[in-house]
């Protein structure tokens, strides 16, 4: 069985901020609704900036992990052709 995996929130800050009710005679109460919203909306705004931070560092990392990687390829050359006074590679 296949799992539907969620890649994109379905709503945002402002989609949440946006959001009308309709009004019936028993009701909430509109000012604790608006509070709730309020909460809302900073949280995803809170969440937007960390995963947009989190990306931006997942990228800094793999940047710093491929340039490792390459700077340990060019040191095993050189110790290669100073052993062996050439590359296998």
């Amino acid at each position: 069985m296949y799992q539907i995996i969620q890649t994109k929130p379905n709503l945002n800050a402002l989609d949440v901020h946006n959001k009308e009710f309709s009004t019936r005679v028993l009701g909430c109460d509109r000012d604790q609704v608006n509070e709730f919203i309020d909460t809302v909306i900073k949280d995803y705004e809170f969440f937007d900036k960390t995963i947009k931070q989190l990306k931006r560092e997942n990228e800094e990392l793999r940047i710093a992990q491929q340039l490792q990687e390459n700077n340990l390829i060019d040191r095993v050359r050189e110790l290669e052709i100073a052993q062996w006074g050439r590359s296998k590679g």
